[in-house]
């Protein structure tokens, strides 16, 4: 659960919505201040967008 709540964490929305709920950020919070979870982040690289990523999901919407 915790990588998905961290990627909805980037996004405005997923922002927004955690600061309406704050037993989960307190949740979230200790889960990201674990050792093996500060561990993990630190060795993966740093966040880029992926370049392909906004044209695929434009390409392929329904043509109505």
């Amino acid at each position: 659960m915790l990588p998905s709540t961290f990627a909805f964490g980037l996004t405005d929305e997923g922002q927004s919505m955690y600061r309406k709920l704050p037993a989960f950020g307190r949740w979230r919070a200790r889960m990201e201040d674990l050792p093996t979870t500060r561990k993990l982040r630190a060795s993966l690289p740093p966040r880029e967008p992926i370049p392909h990523a906004r044209e695929w999901a434009n390409s392929r919407r329904p043509k109505y």
